[in-house]
């Protein structure tokens, strides 16, 4: 296969203020300072998220376009990509697969803040080989074993690729992962199918730096899948994995955003010819936002709490190739917290929501 994608960023970001600390001239958003404006709010306050959030006393967070830029720049990044896979039974029951991909990647950031000039342009460029070997071994038509290994990139400044304005950067390989995967699969005659994997995952980072995406160190990452997939009865579908993860890097601190248990089930229940109903459960284990943050006193150090999410849906068939879908997701309507960039930009999920569609084949 052969694949290209191209992508360009036209990237501002300007200050936000409070309208009572606005400062008085520009010169206290000079360019590259972070001169922010700042107030103090009372937890019992409660705050709309809007991009101009009001507090009850009326005070108001306004984006300040009339003061210097605090980002401005371009990206554009190009990937070309080659992959290969094959196949290959050496016998009845034992398979070879093989597969080798080539990324070639590109970046170009121009910098056009105010202060800024050509001078302060980036480019980059990362070229990667990723393999995989794996052999799969059927013990019976129902019973199979397999192992795999593989290695796969992530890039050093993340999915920030205008970070390269920092020249170091740009001077360095991508993190490598070498993913070591263990497993069986048990096909039951009810129709269900069951699988247990074990997996280790090694990330390096390159020797020219001791820490790489958002302060990531050397880690290593072990752990156990388990999976149930398949019709419980005529009517009944059901899908459920669980995994949980070992996740230290090299200081032995835990790895940050990395939950100890997931678990997840969908079910979709035939009412009738036309009519499905869906149901489904997602919990995730409490995890550290940064292994850099200070601890409490009690050895404690920020977190996202552990979480449960509940969606339903349903699907009705109008006809042989049309079928109306509707899904509800966070039924509960909790508040939690997915994922994090950094100790004061948690994700929080989204509310309770529903998604429509109409699905038609010819």
């Amino acid at each position: 296969g052969i694949e290209f994608t191209s992508i360009d960023n036209n990237n501002d970001r300007y200050y936000a203020d409070w309208s009572d600390q606005r400062p008085t001239s520009d010169t206290a958003l000079a360019y590259g300072s972070k001169g922010y404006s700042k107030t103090t709010v009372a937890l019992s306050k409660l705050m709309a998220s809007n991009h101009a959030a009001t507090l009850p006393d009326g005070n108001q967070t306004v984006n300040n376009y009339n003061t210097a830029p605090y980002d401005k720049y371009l990206g554009d990044m190009s990937v070309f990509s080659l992959y290969l896979q094959d196949e290959i039974a050496l016998t009845d029951s034992l398979d070879l697969i093989l597969s080798v991909r080539f990324d070639g990647m590109d970046y170009d950031v121009a910098y056009r803040r105010g202060d800024q000039t050509s001078a302060d342009d980036r480019t980059d460029r990362d070229d990667t080989i990723s393999p995989k070997a794996g052999l799969i071994y059927d013990l019976t038509d129902q019973f199979s074993l397999y192992a795999v290994y593989s290695e796969t990139f992530q890039q050093i400044t993340g999915d920030q690729y205008a970070n390269i304005k920092k020249d170091w950067y740009s001077s360095v390989d991508p993190i490598t992962h070498e993913t070591t995967e263990f497993g069986i699969k048990y096909d039951l005659n009810s129709g269900l199918s069951a699988s247990a994997a074990y997996f280790q995952i090694d990330s390096n980072t390159p020797n020219q730096v001791s820490t790489g995406v958002y302060n990531m160190k050397e880690s290593e990452l072990s752990g156990f899948e388990l999976q149930l997939v398949g019709a419980l009865t005529d009517k009944l579908f059901v899908s459920a994995g669980y995994t949980n993860l070992d996740a230290e890097d090299t200081s032995g601190a835990r790895i940050q955003e990395a939950p100890e248990n997931v678990f997840s089930v969908w079910t979709n229940y035939l009412v009738n010819d036309r009519l499905a109903l869906n149901l489904g459960i997602i919990y995730q284990d409490e995890s550290i936002i940064d292994n850099d943050d200070e601890a409490d006193a009690n050895g404690n150090k920020p977190h996202l709490p552990d979480f449960y999410r509940v969606d339903v849906g349903a699907s009705y068939a109008l006809t042989e190739s049309t079928r109306l879908q509707a899904k509800v997701e966070n039924l509960l309507d909790d508040i939690y917290f997915p994922s994090s960039h950094d100790t004061h930009q948690a994700t929080v999920g989204a509310p309770i929501n529903a998604t429509f569609s109409i699905t038609s084949s010819f």
